[in-house]
């Protein structure tokens, strides 16, 4: 089954969107701090979730980041251990 998946270029962009509710979620591998720290406290002060992919708090060394809406978070979590991606 294919699958397409948008992405914009911008991980900043794309987790502000996450943080406005355009997005329910966005998976980045690889991203640096600097792509990510404004965006975190946005998507928190709206109400969704941030973590690496094991589900720890994120801090300045994080690699792979998973930001959510919350509700879907749990779920992320298991699909990326389902998908053997943890």
């Amino acid at each position: 089954m294919l699958h397409k998946m948008r992405t914009l270029g911008s991980s900043t962009s794309e987790l502000a969107f996450v943080a406005q509710g355009v997005y329910d979620f966005h998976i980045q591998a690889d991203i640096n701090v600097w792509d990510y720290a404004a965006s975190v406290l946005l998507i928190i002060e709206s109400g969704g979730k941030v973590t690496d992919w094991q589900g720890n708090n994120v801090n300045l060394t994080t690699k792979n980041l998973l930001a959510s809406n919350g509700r879907l978070h749990p779920l992320l979590l298991a699909g990326l251990k389902t998908a053997n991606l943890v």
